[in-house]
């Protein structure tokens, strides 16, 4: 009895001293950073998420299809005008290559692999890019995933395949003020364009 006394007794002690695990504490990026050498072709970067933002992969009756999201392509088209455009997909990269390889304008992709896997899933820490952050954003359906850059980012609406979603064109008007106002700070930009993305039901900023 006094041995589980004794056992109690420094299971709370070390309980109460110990510090909480922190989910990125451990983390795991396989691919060493930074992730792309070459550099920027424009001055700004956007970096775009792929599944529930730019399209969504339905496995069914053993059959695997992807749809793409409404006013995609126009997108990318009219971005790649103004930003250096890549993609940052949770994906792994055999799937990536596949349902992207029809898309026109994207400069660099990034896997799985080269997200940080942490307890609590994958998180894309664009630190890691080799790009400057006061010159880059992130657009994704998930806030989790740029949470170490929370001011980087802009939160789009997951879409799942309704043909009637024009969230992109959403983006396109914000990000025209980027385009217009070219900030010294893309952050200070979409800080000043918050009353508009606010203003929208499918973004969100993360100030």
């Amino acid at each position: 009895m006094a041995f589980y006394k004794l056992l109690e007794f420094y299971s709370l002690h070390l309980a109460s001293v110990l510090p909480v695990p922190n989910p990125l504490v451990g983390f795991l990026a396989t691919c060493p950073s930074p992730y792309l050498h070459h550099t920027a072709s424009k001055e700004y970067t956007l970096v775009l998420d792929l599944d529930e933002t730019l399209m969504h992969y339905n496995y069914r009756n053993n059959l695997g299809q992807f749809k793409i999201r409404p006013y995609c392509q126009e997108f990318i088209f009219e971005m790649s005008e103004h930003f250096e455009v890549g993609i940052f997909t949770c994906g792994t990269q055999d799937y990536a290559d596949w349902v992207t390889s029809h898309l026109r304008g994207i400069e660099f992709k990034l896997y799985r692999h080269h997200a940080v896997q942490t307890s609590t899933g994958f998180i894309k820490d664009l630190k890691r890019l080799g790009r400057d952050l006061k010159k880059t954003i992130i657009l994704d359906n998930l806030a989790h995933n740029f949470q170490l850059q929370k001011e980087n980012g802009i939160e789009i609406v997951g879409w799942f395949g309704d043909t009637k979603y024009t969230a992109l064109l959403d983006v396109l008007e914000l990000l025209k003020f980027v385009i217009v106002e070219r900030p010294e700070d893309v952050r200070e930009g979409l800080r000043l364009a918050a009353q508009k993305i606010s203003a929208s039901n499918s973004l969100k900023y993360h100030s």
